[in-house]
């Protein structure tokens, strides 16, 4: 199996399967990507670690990730995207998807804040680009397939814990508030993007006709 081509998944029929990986740690995903996977499915509390996360330490960072919602709404806590946070709950900034699906929450270990999303709630099993723009001082902008989404209160990342891990569908390393999704990427820029930059990567990724039909009335 391991010499067969790489080639995109489908069935007999022609009909188009992703190529999920299952990684028991984040070192693999490398070697999953050279055997053609195309995501990382994190399902019944799956989750992902990153323990070296110095270089994200900058005056000003854009996090952006590519993920799937692989569940219905309806959990009794916010169910966390990505987060630097260790298992004392020191914060960076956590990510999560409001319970209803309606709202993106942030919490910086002071506060807590959100975007809401005017255009109805994420629905499971559809991508979505999403791309916080870390501006310092000026706080944090948000971006959900290229178009801004105001946030309230305005809040920014807590700078004073160092050396937290960064944690990919669940709130810290023990797992809380995990979120059943499925994530294509993630990455983490040394500057802060502007709203022209997120509309870059949002249409690379396919989110052109959606950012025209839906920025005009954010």
């Amino acid at each position: 199996l391991l010499s067969a081509p790489i080639t995109p998944g489908a069935l007999a029929d022609g009909t188009r399967i992703q190529l999920l990986a299952n990684l028991g740690n984040a070192k693999d995903a490398p070697g999953a990507v050279e055997l053609g996977a195309e995501g990382v499915g994190l399902s019944e509390g799956a989750y992902l670690v990153c323990d070296d996360t110095a270089a994200f330490e900058t005056p000003q960072a854009t996090w952006e990730a590519l993920f799937r919602l692989d569940a219905p709404a309806g959990f009794a806590f916010n169910p966390c995207l990505l987060a630097m946070r260790d298992p004392q709950h020191n914060t960076r900034l956590s990510v999560h998807i409001a319970l209803d699906y309606a709202r993106i929450v942030f919490w910086n270990g002071a506060g807590v804040s959100s975007a809401d999303l005017v255009d109805g709630p994420l629905t499971p099993g559809v991508w979505h680009h999403l791309a916080i723009a870390d501006r310092g001082a000026e706080g944090i902008a948000v971006f959900l397939d290229g178009v801004p989404r105001a946030v309230h209160p305005a809040t920014g990342l807590n700078r004073a814990p160092h050396g937290l891990p960064l944690v990919i569908g669940a709130a810290n390393p023990d797992g809380i508030e995990a979120l059943p999704c499925t994530v294509a990427g993630v990455a983490v820029y040394d500057r802060a993007f502007t709203e022209d930059d997120a509309a870059r990567r949002a249409d690379a990724f396919g989110f052109a006709a959606y950012r025209a039909e839906v920025a005009p009335v954010q």
